[in-house]
């Protein structure tokens, strides 16, 4: 699965200005029941809850609503890794992921350059030479741009030598075999737009010949950005929260102090 870039930034200046204020604490961490409130001076209705309970935690709010199966108290939130921790730790109706479209079309070239270098080596070699910045559905197209000059190319070269056509090609595969393969392949790569399809599609052209591996590890599918951003914000809000209990509790040491000196007194 494709990580998305951190958020941290984006998380930070979507909490600026923002309060927190506790609504309920339990004081136990054996069975916590903590409340906390987090909005903006002024904007109450940008807000979120966070609920912390013994059977997980509830983020409530308009621009933020998620579930996490365990945690117990909101350390694990401020300090747990947004993908590694919280993401997997949301309840299953929250978990989502996404189609990385680039990342699929990139597998197809680079998963199909086995067959190129059987049956199609000029192709194989031009299309070898791509910079590594050409990725994705350009990449793709390079390859179509590229089978198109080397049917051109062949075609010029068995009007001018006859004896040498098919020397390229194993004796098994057309060259209309190979080319139509390869095209309706890559066209088809094109139209491909959910994690299920592409699957499908690896699974397909790999039974087919044209795609290597009897296995795919799903790198085309991706967390979202809005789902990251959330964890983002929430991870940060926890912090912030940490440190109003911090406050908190030197506050309330301090008064209990204070009220032992006056009955000493």
């Amino acid at each position: 699965m494709q990580k998305r870039p951190n958020l941290f930034a984006d998380a930070s200046r979507l909490l600026k200005g923002y309060t927190y204020t506790p609504l309920q604490l339990s004081g136990s961490s054996d069975d916590p029941a903590d409340l906390w409130r987090c909005e903006k001076r002024g904007a109450q209705a940008s807000g979120f809850d966070i609920a912390v309970t013994l059977r997980g935690i509830a983020v409530i709010g308009t621009s933020v609503n998620l579930l996490f199966r365990e945690g117990r108290s909101i350390h694990f939130l401020a300090t747990g890794d947004v993908y590694d921790d919280l993401y997997h730790q949301l309840h299953d109706l929250c978990q989502r992921d996404e189609f990385d479209r680039q990342t699929f079309l990139g597998i197809v070239c680079e998963r199909s350059l086995g067959f190129l270098k059987s049956h199609w080596p000029s192709l194989c070699y031009a299309v070898e030479n791509l910079n590594g910045s050409v990725r994705g559905e350009a990449r793709v197209r390079r390859y179509l741009e590229a089978a198109d000059r080397c049917l051109e190319l062949e075609a010029v070269g068995r009007c001018l030598e006859p004896e040498a056509a098919g020397r390229w090609l194993k004796a098994d595969l057309s060259r209309d075999d190979v080319s139509s393969r390869l095209l309706r392949m890559l066209r088809e790569a094109l139209e491909i737009g959910s994690i299920e399809l592409g699957l499908h599609f690896l699974h397909k052209w790999e039974r087919r010949g044209v795609i290597s591996g009897s296995t795919f590890d799903v790198r085309f599918r991706r967390l979202p950005r809005d789902l990251i951003l959330q964890l983002h914000v929430v991870s940060l809000a926890a912090k912030e929260i940490m440190k109003c209990a911090a406050a908190i509790a030197r506050q309330t040491r301090s008064h209990e102090s204070d009220q032992g000196g006056d009955l000493v007194a």
